[in-house]
């Protein structure tokens, strides 16, 4: 701890902050804090402060943490080098009612300041707010579930978690038809859970667009949020990229040393089948035929996996593009792959003439 200053002496102690205050039954305080002056009006630093509190018992009062325990016993502080000092960590007891505490300064006990506190009963817990915890802005296809639950959680005033809150969520009006909860209605209601959380599953009808879907207690407080969730057409093709093939290099004339095989899926990245994918190779120069022409269609599999044939390459080097694209859905961008034609290597031209081996 700091030394007092030996040669200042308090004429003043005034409260600046923390009083009066109400707090609930058990909570702690807001740090009181006092400032100090000698009789020139100068602050002192490294004051030595005494608080206490009423000591009555069944009284309003409040208790001081020492370091180990909660109890009525005075507490120090020192004065900072503004002549400020802070209360010990205090708490209000469990006694509904005012009471005042005291401050008195080290070099002159005679010099004491009040504050004052009143502990009131703890106020029950009230919907304050409530916000999303996941499946926010989500896709299904249609006649489908949502991957996801939608969940929010629900808060009191004091930002604490609310159990066992009664709660609601809605499809809102102007949302697709047939978007409904695992109860087949538009309204689900129920209880948040131990964590304050509300969480159910949402269904999409025949119809696509976007859902809104409130959550709200129940009754409706005017307390709520918004989720959305969008119903796709996920027959559809959304992306096409590049699987394998790409990047390969062949000597003119020759094959290349696998085929090109382009990836097709819908909007929720899942890999379409059936889906006709057209591969084209340039029309002159540097180019290379698949199954013997400049444009090849492929169907694909399962997998969204469309596959050409071998690529061979034609008879003049050089690097260019194939492209992957699908004809039936040109708001889709295609997809190129390169290759690259490379001069022949010489033949061998076999052992000198009159060479002989032994």
């Amino acid at each position: 701890m700091p030394s007092p200053d030996p040669n200042a002496v308090a004429a003043s102690i005034v409260v600046y902050a923390g009083s009066p205050q109400n707090v609930e039954i058990g909570a702690t305080l807001a740090s009181i804090g006092v400032l100090v002056k000698d009789s020139g009006g100068v602050p002192i630093a490294n004051e030595l402060v005494y608080w206490s509190v009423p000591q009555a018992v069944g009284a309003a009062s409040g208790e001081f943490w020492n370091g180990s325990v909660w109890t009525k016993a005075f507490q120090t502080t020192y004065t900072n080098s503004l002549g400020q000092a802070g209360s010990p960590a205090t708490r209000a007891n469990q006694v509904i009612g005012s009471w005042q505490g005291l401050c008195q300064a080290g070099s002159n006990v005679l010099i004491d300041v009040a504050w004052n506190v009143t502990n009131k009963a703890i106020a029950p817990p009230v919907l304050s707010s409530v916000s999303i915890q996941s499946g926010n802005n989500q896709q299904a296809a249609i006649n489908s579930t949502f991957t996801n639950n939608l969940s929010a959680i629900f808060y009191d005033q004091k930002g604490v978690a609310m159990p066992s809150l009664a709660v609601q969520m809605s499809v809102l009006i102007g949302s697709p038809v047939g978007v409904v909860f695992s109860n087949l209605g538009t309204v689900i209601a129920g209880f948040t859970n131990s964590s304050g959380i509300f969480s159910a599953q949402l269904k999409s009808g025949a119809n696509l667009g976007t859902a809104t879907i409130r959550a709200e207690g129940n009754p409706a407080s005017g307390i709520s949020i918004n989720f959305t969730a969008s119903v796709i057409d996920a027959a559809n093709p959304s992306t096409i990229t590049r699987s394998t093939g790409n990047g390969q290099t062949a000597s003119v004339g020759n094959s290349f040393g696998a085929a090109l095989v382009a990836l097709v899926r819908n909007s929720l990245s899942q890999p379409l089948a059936g889906v006709t994918v057209r591969f084209t190779a340039p029309g002159s120069g540097a180019t290379c035929t698949l199954g013997g022409a400049a444009t090849q269609t492929a169907v694909t599999n399962a997998s969204g996996l469309a596959t050409s044939s071998v690529p061979i390459a034609s008879a003049t080097t050089g690097s260019y593009s194939v492209l992957a694209d699908i004809p039936a859905t040109p708001a889709v961008a295609g997809v190129s792959f390169t290759l690259s034609n490379s001069t022949a290597a010489a033949a061998d031209p076999g052992p000198p003439l009159g060479y002989c081996t032994m």
